[in-house]
């Protein structure tokens, strides 16, 4: 949950969003889950980019 925005994002895949918004993390179906949480200095975000085809 980020804000009132539920998301479900399958295995490997990334979210960025602004910490500042309420938020959850957490599996949506009760199982375990497994996250990787990347912050830089002072706590500035670090940017998730496509990969190039």
């Amino acid at each position: 949950m980020v804000g009132d925005r539920g998301l479900t994002l399958p295995p490997g895949e990334a979210a960025e969003f602004d910490t500042a918004q309420p938020h959850w993390l957490g599996s949506a179906g009760g199982g375990p889950v497994e996250l990787l949480i990347l912050v830089g200095p002072r706590g500035m975000r670090a940017h998730v980019h496509p990969a190039r085809a």
